[in-house]
């Protein structure tokens, strides 16, 4: 100490030691925090060695954290189930204080050299202004977040610079605002906060607007726990930093931190975040009849609940919904996914008065319907990254589109070989569609053996080929010159196809009509082409339509009609039957807990579930889990700064781009003619491409993918290169996506029997476990099947539920993984 010190004359007279002890600490966190109605804290929760002195701060986190949902779920404000948010809320802070305890090498003992060296480096790090307030941060334990808890919802779209202010899960930092209007003067944040509600935090020029402020207000007075608004402004740029965007709104949890950040033009994302909270009835709807005129009315809350259901609505062949008005409440339901099968079924069994929870492994809702928005603000522009068309034959989903209040945003959808200045690959380069048919005509002759077929029979060819080339994998491709080569075009020169040519020059052909008046035509398609067919055709059908506000809004306002909890971040990576009950392993590593289910419903895509451990399941099931085929997709988007295809005549619909790329879909013009890109800009999508295409793409790093759909994109339009048009680009590899690992099931090469076959083997339940998804329809790779396999999982649950589960008994507490 004298060296350290510089004081040689420095003398130290150890005292008398009147005792001595080892303390001997070792590190343990309980595997869980709840038990039905008892709950763990402090250092009955957890315990570690007193390095860095974090136990106090632990500990008052987690009492602050488990106070407030407990006087929720006692007040009747929220579901009981909030409760388990705490044990893994909490247990992933004790874990992760454990890890850093281990690294802590302030206070661990060095060697001399390293004692040497960190004596000359901390001083002089210990001065930096960021790595002191990051400092004061790690040691308060303000800066540490629940980011991957169920209640954090991160609903803001980054854009194109790293997302500002905190993030869902992050504590709201206690910067200074103005609340009171420009002449208040500044005050801190947390002193506006109130422990005993929630606070919806918006910029106070964005709440403003009498329209979105009155919206807010609205969404605030009805939803289940108290909760206000509360617009403020930030004292000055610096704090503006730490707020975050102003177009966005951020949920403040009574303990302070962020639940839910979602732009302010999106209020359903706070709907669908408030259902969540709302606890379980039990009754599933209102009664039918009014009360009598005089008559005592029930007491009702103090805060008003959300609107219930609507009533059912007839579907569109004249039969009844499964929903009927029910008073007594079923057992819970667990569904694992929140895509389309899985909120629909939600949506149905709630409706014939099961309760039901949502389990779902990633951080967002919708499975393959995925839309994304280049920016947060109102009419930013968005593509369609999954599912983005539907047949109008498709009467279920037609039917949602209806009862679900958008149907005033059905819009045609513009398909391939439609637009009449799009663009079409051919062996001599890039061609408008409208000079097109002389090319394709020419290409279809050259690679025939025979040279005595009439026009019209190689206009055929021709039309057929163009679309194949267009959107079937490599394989298919081929298969389709040899069969044009080997019957197919001898079979239609015997049909007159006078009826279906096309054009002043009849040098186009209504494919589908030929195929629909001439189904004999299909027998002489190869096995692989003629199952691949009926995608073709629909996929290119003039009967298809898309939603003008974004595919999404089917998620987000099926979710906001579901009342029980839709857990996000939650991966089962674990099924196990047994009995009268379902097993569920939730999460991985020393986290994960094994949970007991009532019913379980299971969306995922078998993909998916390969990848899980499945115990309890007969040999027939494994076999078709592991048989289904799934067919890879990729989509790549850009956004740029103006729409420079409409000078060119381009006003929707797609381009066949060739190359790696294949397919180039352009947004449909603005209905008014005009159209005023400002600071928005345009996207259009890239880049579709499915089979060995779309693998091709999927493997690649994501900024090679981005640029080399760029660099194949410019040679067909130029302006691309010019300097500020791109301004971002972004996609998704479905056959990569660790959530779905494929884009659709596909059941090409097989005939109507195999097919029925293996839908039936998919869909047949083990025990009190249930499937649904598009991979158990007879309407794969569309939402059309996601809604018909979740309909018939419900009635399956519906059939062997019966009355068996009046009392209403909900599925058992967490248990902890072995």
């Amino acid at each position: 100490m004298a060296d350290t010190a510089r004081m040689p004359r420095l003398r130290l007279t150890p005292p008398e030691r009147p005792w001595l002890n080892r303390a001997r600490f070792s590190d343990r966190i309980a595997t869980r925090l709840r038990h039905g109605r008892g709950l763990l804290a402090g250092d009955a929760a957890h315990a570690w060695a007193p390095v860095g002195g974090h136990g106090m701060n632990v500990g008052m986190l987690g009492a602050h954290n488990l106070a407030w949902k407990l006087a929720a779920v006692h007040r009747g404000e929220a579901d009981d189930r909030i409760l388990d948010t705490y044990d893994t809320e909490q247990r992933a802070l004790a874990v992760r204080y454990v890890r850093e305890m281990r690294l802590n090498f302030m206070e661990l003992p060095l060697p001399p050299l390293g004692y040497r060296a960190f004596s000359a480096t901390v001083p002089v790090v210990l001065a930096l202004r960021g790595f002191q307030r990051r400092l004061d941060r790690q040691l308060s334990d303000l800066g540490r977040n629940h980011r991957h808890s169920a209640l954090s919802w991160q609903r803001s779209t980054p854009g194109l610079v790293r997302e500002r202010g905190p993030r869902a899960g992050d504590r709201m930092p206690d910067i200074r605002v103005r609340s009171g209007g420009p002449a208040a003067g500044p005050v801190r944040l947390h002193t506006l906060l109130r422990y005993d509600a929630w606070t919806l935090l918006v910029d106070a020029a964005r709440a403003a607007d009498p329209a979105v402020r009155r919206s807010l207000e609205e969404r605030c007075r009805r939803g289940p726990v108290p909760l206000r608004l509360l617009p403020v402004t930030p004292a000055d740029a610096a704090e503006a930093r730490l707020f975050g965007r102003p177009g966005d709104l951020r949920l403040v949890r009574p303990d302070g931190y962020v639940g839910l950040v979602a732009p302010v033009a999106r209020p359903e994302a706070l709907d669908a975040y408030l259902v969540t909270l709302a606890p379980r009835r039990p009754d599933a709807h209102p009664p039918s009849a009014p009360s009598a005129p005089g008559a005592s009315s029930p007491s009702r809350s103090r805060r008003p609940r959300l609107p219930p259901h609507p009533p059912p609505t007839p579907l569109s062949d004249g039969s009844q919904p499964m929903s009927q008005q029910r008073t007594r409440t079923r057992g819970t339901v667990t569904v694992i996914g929140a895509g389309m099968a899985g909120l629909v079924a939600a949506y149905e069994l709630e409706r014939l008065g099961h309760r039901v929870e949502i389990l779902e492994g990633s951080r967002r809702l919708g499975g393959r319907v995925r839309t994304h928005r280049f920016g947060a603000h109102e009419g930013a522009p968005f593509v369609e990254l999954g599912a983005m068309r539907v047949p109008t034959a498709h009467h279920r989903t037609m039917d949602y589109i209806d009862r679900l209040g958008l149907g005033d945003q059905v819009r045609p959808f513009v398909t391939l070989l439609s637009e009449e200045n799009a663009l079409l690959a051919t062996s001599g380069g890039h061609v408008r569609l409208r000079d097109a048919p002389r090319r394709l005509i020419a290409d279809v002759r050259a690679s025939l053996a025979r040279d005595d077929y009439r026009d019209e029979t190689v206009v055929f060819g021709a039309w057929l080929a163009a679309v194949v080339d267009a959107i079937a994998p490599p394989a298919l491709r081929t298969g389709l010159r040899a069969d044009l080569a080997r019957d197919l075009l001898d079979r239609v020169e015997r049909i007159d196809l006078t009826p279906h040519l096309r054009g002043d020059h009849k040098d186009r052909i209504d494919v589908h009509g030929l195929f629909a008046a001439h189904p004999d035509i299909r027998s002489a398609c190869g096995t692989r082409l003629n199952g691949f067919l009926d995608d073709i055709l629909t996929e290119t059908s003039p009967e298809l339509i898309r939603l003008a506000c974004g595919m999404d809004q089917l998620v987000q306002r099926l979710a906001a009609r579901i009342r029980g909890p839709i857990w996000l971040g939650q991966e089962v990576t674990g099924v196990e039957v047994s009995g009268d009950q379902v097993r569920l392993r939730i999460g991985r590593g020393p986290l994960a807990v094994v949970r007991p289910a009532d019913l379980v419903l299971c969306t995922v895509p078998f993909s998916v579930l390969r990848g899980m451990v499945l115990r309890g399941f007969d040999e027939d099931k494994l076999s078709v889990v592991r048989e289904v085929v799934y067919c890879p997709a990729t989509k790549v988007a850009v956004h740029v700064r103006e729409p420079f295809w409409e000078r060119e005549g381009i006003r929707g619909g797609a381009s066949f781009s060739g190359g790696l790329i294949r397919q180039t879909y352009y947004p449909a013009a603005p209905e008014d003619g005009a159209h005023d890109a400002g600071e928005r800009g345009a996207a259009l999508l890239a880049s579709y491409t499915i089979g060995e295409d779309a693998d091709i793409l999927g493997r690649m790093p994501v900024r090679r993918r981005h640029r080399v759909v760029l660099d194949e994109l410019a040679r067909m339009h130029p302006q691309l290169l010019r300097r500020g048009m791109v301004r971002g680009v972004t996609g998704v590899a479905w056959g990569e996506h660790p959530w779905t690992v494929g884009g659709c099931t596909i059941r090409w090469g097989r005939d109507a029997a195999a097919c029925e076959e293996e839908r039936l083997r998919a869909t047949r339940p083990q025990g009190r476990l249930f499937f649904a998804g598009e991979h158990c329809s007879s309407e794969p790779a569309w939402i059309e099947g996601a809604v018909e396999s979740a309909l018939v999982a419900v009635r399956a649950i519906e059939g062997r539920t019966g009355a068996r589960f009046a009392s209403g008994q909900g599925p058992e507490m967490w248990e902890a993984a072995a």
